[in-house]
């Protein structure tokens, strides 16, 4: 499980690299892991312009 998944509000999302380790622990891995992670920050976030008024990613 990630809390804080901040990757489906970001503009990178569909092209983003750093994701695909992620997903063997995101909630809809075909295997839980037992591991939990918590995403402060990305250095490539990037807030998705369809994505309005959320920004909670991005704030400290």
């Amino acid at each position: 499980m990630i809390n804080n998944f901040m990757c489906e509000r970001c503009d990178h999302y569909m092209v983003c690299e750093k994701l695909k380790p992620l997903m063997k622990f995101h909630e809809s891995a075909k295997k839980d892991m037992m591991i939990t992670l918590t995403m402060e920050e990305c250095m490539d976030y990037a807030p998705d312009a369809d994505v309005k008024g959320d920004d909670s990613a991005s704030e400290d």
